[in-house]
């Protein structure tokens, strides 16, 4: 069989909706032809990797299928398909989008994120963060994204307490400011897990003083998080997690590099105190915001 050419016959008929049913494409077939040994050409391997993603938007998939895609053999087939050289967009953003399925739906078990994701021994994630970096200025607007959502889920899948060997990868790259620019961008739209994010960021006084080491941070944090705080709900849980993150950048940060210490101090004070009285916000809110501001005193004390 021709599985260049019955992968392309797939995918088109994926995205023009004459596939109807999971049961059309065979799916165990494809992901037999993605981890067979020797692999197959690379551009054979890329048209799978957007039919394996095409059919992952498109139908719900039974578990024993998840459970292939989740193996060892392709998560290795993900990880080699990533860092060969190739530009195109189209299959690097699918691959991406494969492992954000994986590790967001929790599908990835802890077995083989230790193995191919942690252990020295394979491809590191740190390898595999560092070329993933370099899609972060990809003239692809649908790859630049996929690049960040793929980062920052990956890097909440690690476990709080587990050395997480992406966050390093990210803070000493070339790619770090764009990579910077663009998490603002997601932040402010909202991005689903970029305030869970921040605060893995802050929650370690090292990544926080490197991720936030332009003289203009307390500005930038200051504003994105009282615009985000404002926006949600007071009894939301993203209202707590964004107050954890402000709090973990006023502890944890090396304040007495930023300029304009007091910036917006009548906004904070006003936001704080109306988070501390609202009938509406829950006592661990009211707790942690007076915790904030009592470490955002300190803060300005130490300038």
């Amino acid at each position: 069989m021709d599985v260049g050419a019955k992968a392309s016959e797939l995918l088109s008929g994926l995205i023009d909706g004459s596939i109807t049913s999971i049961d059309q494409i065979k799916l165990p077939a494809v992901l037999d032809w993605c981890i067979q040994m020797p692999p197959l050409p690379q551009p054979i391997c890329l048209t799978l990797a957007k039919l394996v993603f095409r059919a992952i938007q498109t139908f719900e998939l039974p578990k024993p299928i998840v459970k292939i895609i989740a193996s060892e053999k392709f998560v290795q087939f993900l990880n080699d398909l990533i860092l060969n050289e190739t530009d195109d967009a189209e299959s690097i953003s699918s691959a991406l989008n494969i492992f954000v399925f994986l590790a967001g739906e929790n599908n990835l078990t802890e077995k083989n994120r230790q193995k191919f994701f942690i252990d020295t021994k394979h491809k590191t994630l740190h390898q595999l963060t560092k070329r993933i970096l370099t899609f972060v200025e990809a003239a692809n607007v649908d790859l630049q994204k996929a690049t960040m959502i793929c980062l920052i889920t990956l890097v909440l899948s690690i476990p709080q307490n587990t050395f997480n060997p992406i966050i390093p990868a990210i803070l000493v790259h070339d790619y770090f400011n764009a990579f910077f620019n663009s998490f603002l961008t997601l932040f402010n739209e909202s991005t689903p897990f970029t305030s869970d994010f921040l605060l893995r960021i802050v929650s370690v006084p090292e990544n926080c003083t490197q991720f936030f080491n332009g003289t203009n941070t307390i500005q930038v944090v200051v504003d994105m998080l009282l615009r985000r705080i404002g926006e949600v709900e007071y009894n939301d849980d993203e209202a707590f997690t964004l107050l954890m993150g402000l709090d973990g950048f006023l502890q944890n940060s090396d304040y007495k590099k930023f300029e304009k210490p007091r910036y917006k101090e009548d906004e904070i004070r006003a936001l704080l105190s109306d988070l501390r009285k609202s009938p509406e916000v829950p006592k661990d809110t009211k707790v942690l915001a007076g915790s904030v501001l009592a470490h955002w005193d300190r803060a300005i004390e130490k300038k």
